[in-house]
């Protein structure tokens, strides 16, 4: 009778879209492995929205973050062999690491402008649901970033257009901030200040 040794270690990842991460338990000899969520288990963080497909971990999507989903890995029985008892994983969760960049906005004359601006943003690592742009100094409006929530994976290019009040023949500057969101699962550069410059 073949009696195998399973193998299955802890782990941390970083969230990414899409998420799923492969679960890699290790039987020697080589047999199937069956793996389920434990869902409830002492160990877990935000575990309800664990879930198992196949060998792959997949979570909420958009997630909660930080999580931890412990998944037990079992070695089916079969003629000729007498599967081990069953070992459980702790897969940790982390946040994702988000890269928003703004490139610098160009001076904008408001006679040619037409009273807007449309400006690109970044998130380079694409594992944000979107973009959200608040204006913090200034009388100008930001848009709703497009591509809308949720961008699909992996969104790298984001644009928003921004309404310019007439300056009314006095140069002004407006300020904004872009953030990644959702905020609550933000890591990395997840929000950068931009300003525009308008010139009557």
């Amino acid at each position: 009778m073949v009696r195998p040794t399973l193998t299955f270690p802890n782990r941390t990842v970083r969230f990414e879209r899409p998420f799923r991460v492969r679960l890699q338990a290790t039987a020697n000899p080589p047999a199937p492995v069956v793996f389920r969520a434990l869902v409830g288990d002492e160990r877990g963080i935000n575990d309800a929205q664990c879930r198992v497909q196949g060998d792959r971990l997949l979570i909420g999507d958009p997630p909660s973050l930080r999580a931890a989903c412990v998944v037990e890995a079992s070695i089916p029985p079969a003629p000729g062999r007498v599967p081990p008892p069953p070992v459980t994983s702790v897969v940790t969760i982390d946040f994702p690491r988000f890269n928003v960049s703004v490139p610098p906005v160009p001076p904008v004359e408001w006679g040619r402008s037409g009273g807007e601006v449309e400006v690109g943003i970044r998130e380079d690592s694409g594992d944000a649901y979107g973009m959200w742009v608040s204006t913090t100094e200034g009388d100008c409006t930001a848009g709703e970033p497009s591509p809308r929530y949720p961008a699909r994976p992996p969104t790298t290019a984001y644009t928003v257009v921004i309404a310019l009040p007439d300056p009314r023949g006095t140069a002004y500057t407006c300020t904004f901030m872009a953030w990644a969101v959702p905020q609550d699962i933000a890591g990395g550069v997840a929000n950068r200040e931009f300003s525009v410059r308008v010139t009557p």
